[in-house]
């Protein structure tokens, strides 16, 4: 027996969701590698323990561990689940896949100790093992965050993703059109749901298969909370489509200056974002846009750019709220090269320092060692100016665009009766 483990139960860096209905994403790593395995033959568990608090009782009658691993609480966890196993479980087999082993094979094995370290991606193009998480579908996140990735890799070449420092990283595939349908088909055979999440930043790549998605979820009454897409890919007959079956598009700006734009590497024809998040809001679509902070290079002046994108936006859409993210040096990407000849400092770090890995502007003011250019003062400075970016621009009071509130509530109130029959 085989058990796969997300290792992502909350530590130092957990977040608070604005969501009156508050879930977390589903394993996807390990749902889809235990399909991969499951079609070899062998008999797979999963093991999530952001839902099971309680992990350690659950390793028990297998003979062998494979965990998903990504820089830092999570890497943190799964370190700990390591230790546990050799000191109170030995025998077990232990192997390590994921971003973190994929980029760091060698270093992984001497730190950690796994027994093996897998590297690079498995067939994504199937339908994930969703039917291995069985109850967990109800348990504590009700209704469950039906998420569908409908593609692999990445066709954008931003100077700051880690896709890019993957051996394979380039390597981009859609899944088509039917097998997107059949994946939700099945996911709603298992739960009954009518509302799914697209997780993946690729969804409106190709208009034509997006179309068809959103016309068939539209026939049959179903909804998508959230979907992720460049603001280049979106125009008016796709927001036309999604009007009154997505609630939420998250679309990046990263930065409003023209000057970081060209840094990132991002592409965005930025002009056009206002224009296109007011025809969002017009059809009843909010719009969660995310920008980062602490960009090399980065003056006082392009954070007022940010701001002002942002009034303006707002007086356009006013169902637009801002996210900000502190940007990290990830290993092995181009804008973390970058950063290391502007500032003449060394960013490639210990393996265990990578644990501690913060991507959060948020109240405990740590991470100041892995952006080591940047000045206490300034350091500080950004995050009072990301707390109010954050506060000023979010969603007015009131329902607007958010009609799935009473869907995901109904959802909500019948998975509970389900569970006490």
């Amino acid at each position: 027996m085989t058990l796969l483990i997300n290792p992502g139960h909350d530590g130092s860096h957990a977040h608070k969701s604005h969501r009156k209905v508050h879930r977390d994403p589903p394993p996807m790593s390990v749902m889809y590698v235990a399909e991969n395995l499951a079609r070899q033959g062998k008999e797979v568990k999963i093991l999530d323990t952001h839902i099971y608090h309680t992990w350690r009782d659950r390793i028990s009658d297998v003979d062998e561990v494979g965990i998903s691993v990504i820089i830092g609480q999570n890497l943190a966890n799964a370190a700990e689940i390591t230790k546990w196993i050799r000191d109170n479980k030995p025998g077990i087999k232990i192997t390590w896949g994921g971003v973190m082993p994929t980029i760091f094979p060698n270093e992984i094995k001497a730190e950690y100790a796994p027994d093996e370290v897998v590297t690079g991606r498995l067939d994504e193009s199937i339908i994930p093992a969703w039917e291995l998480l069985g109850k967990d579908f109800n348990r504590e996140q009700v209704p469950y965050y039906h998420m569908v990735m409908t593609s692999s890799g990445c066709p954008f070449q931003c100077s700051f993703c880690y896709k890019h420092a993957l051996p394979d990283g380039k390597v981009y595939r859609l899944k088509p059109a039917q097998a997107v349908i059949e994946e939700m088909e099945f996911m709603h055979y298992m739960t009954g749901t009518e509302v799914f999440t697209f997780g993946d930043d690729n969804f409106l790549t190709d208009k034509r298969r997006a179309l068809v998605i959103l016309d068939y979820m539209r026939k049959n009454e179903w909804y998508a909370e959230e979907l992720i897409g460049h603001f280049n890919n979106l125009d008016s007959e796709l927001i036309a489509a999604m009007g009154g079956v997505v609630q939420t598009f998250i679309g990046s700006v990263e930065t409003a200056s023209p000057r970081l734009q060209k840094l990132l590497n991002k592409r965005i024809r930025i002009e056009e974002v206002p224009g296109k998040l007011q025809e969002l809001n017009a059809n009843g679509i909010a719009a969660n846009v995310p920008f980062i902070i602490g960009l090399p290079t980065e003056t006082d002046e392009d954070l007022m750019e940010n701001a002002r994108f942002m009034a303006y936006v707002k007086a356009l859409a006013p169902w637009v709220r801002a996210q900000v993210y502190l940007w990290y040096p990830l290993p092995q990407t181009k804008l973390t090269a970058f950063a290391e000849q502007e500032y003449g400092v060394d960013l490639h770090f210990r393996l265990r320092d990578y644990e501690r890995a913060n991507f959060w502007v948020d109240d405990k003011l740590d991470g100041r060692e892995f952006r080591p250019w940047i000045t206490p003062e300034r350091y500080e400075a950004l995050y009072l100016w990301g707390m109010s970016f954050k506060e000023t621009f979010h969603y007015p009071d009131g329902r607007g665009p958010y009609v799935l509130d009473r869907v995901l509530n109904d959802e909500k109130v019948n998975l509970k009766k389900d569970l006490s029959l």
